[in-house]
């Protein structure tokens, strides 16, 4: 598979440094009361990741957050090492689940 590129990545709608959106405080989800808004935001970076993984499968593994899309909150989707796990990072950041 080809890398992606700057570009590929901002067509898929990702911000990258030295954006300063990336270095801005995010909130983390009040759950459960805000768990539709998490399932989501987690739907948005678990496509964005695929449309990543189509274009560019990484031997170290890749990661969207959500400020890389627009999204100011605390959440984020990591695929490691080129295969088809999905692993997500909870809001309250106690660990990660696997999907």
């Amino acid at each position: 598979m080809p890398s992606a590129g700057a570009g590929e990545m901002i067509a898929l709608g990702i911000v990258q440094q030295p954006n300063p959106v990336l270095n801005a405080h995010t909130a983390a989800y009040d759950l459960p009361p805000e768990a539709d808004i998490a399932r989501h935001d987690f739907n948005a970076l678990r496509q964005v990741a695929n449309a990543v993984f189509a274009i560019h499968a990484s031997k170290k593994g890749l990661g969207v957050a959500a400020p890389q899309i627009g999204i100011d909150r605390r959440i984020a989707i990591m695929r490691p090492w080129a295969t088809e796990n999905r692993f997500f990072a909870t809001p309250l950041g106690d660990g990660l689940t696997e999907r």
